[in-house]
């Protein structure tokens, strides 16, 4: 996978034994960079692109991006919505099949009952396992003590139910040690995961980063 932007001549490559990290000065060229990315992942037009064995995909499917750390949730929609269907999924599978009729059918038939107790009958075919799942309100159990942990669970689980995803992380080196940092970026690199830091101040090289810094007149080193 890599990440191009015209404004840039480096091109970003994400299939190494590295992390990938951006120091840039420029807050208009940062706030641009910024907005292009959350533009595109909203499906949104922009400049950069971002391929996969030099074929352009959509950063709606193949991009995330985090810029508050500190009030992150695990429990983000998308990831919810990927989660649901692959319970539905389960629910309909050979090793669960006829134990999710049977539930279904027992509620179809205790919300029937109410019929006797109504002045009218009723019908429940809009009744749907998914439908429960939504009822349900299912979310990821959320008992993280440290918010780089819940970070990678997250990348993790969006590998898992989804696909591989650039994960854009925006000023982590303004919130955690650089000890902190280490150990997060060799936890990406064990886990072969595509992330690029973004930060606006630049702080101590951390082992296997590979930094590009964008000063104020957009010159790159």
């Amino acid at each position: 996978m890599m990440l191009a932007h015209p404004a840039m001549d480096t091109v970003f490559s994400f299939d190494g034994d590295w992390v990938n990290s951006m120091v840039v000065e420029s807050p208009d060229f940062l706030r641009g960079f910024l907005q292009d990315i959350k533009g595109q992942i909203a499906g949104l037009s922009g400049e950069a692109v971002l391929s996969i064995d030099n074929v352009p995909v959509p950063f709606s499917a193949y991009a995330d991006l985090i810029d508050d750390v500190v009030s992150f949730s695990i429990n983000r929609k998308p990831l919810l919505n990927k989660l649901a269907s692959r319970m539905e999924r389960l629910a309909m599978d050979e090793a669960h099949y006829l134990q999710t009729a049977q539930l279904m059918a027992g509620l179809e038939k205790y919300l029937n009952g109410f019929s006797f107790d109504l002045p009218c009958g009723i019908n429940c075919g809009k009744l749907s396992f998914s439908g429960v799942l939504r009822s349900a309100g299912v979310e990821i159990l959320d008992d993280y003590e440290n918010d780089l942990e819940r970070i990678l669970d997250y990348m993790e689980l969006i590998r898992e139910l989804d696909r591989d995803r650039l994960f854009f992380l925006i000023n982590l080196r303004c919130f955690y040690s650089d000890m902190e940092m280490q150990r997060f970026v060799e936890s990406v690199c064990t886990h072969q995961h595509r992330v690029l830091l973004i930060d606006c101040v630049a702080k101590s090289r951390l082992q296997r980063e590979r930094r590009v810094t964008i000063d104020m007149d957009l010159c790159e080193f």
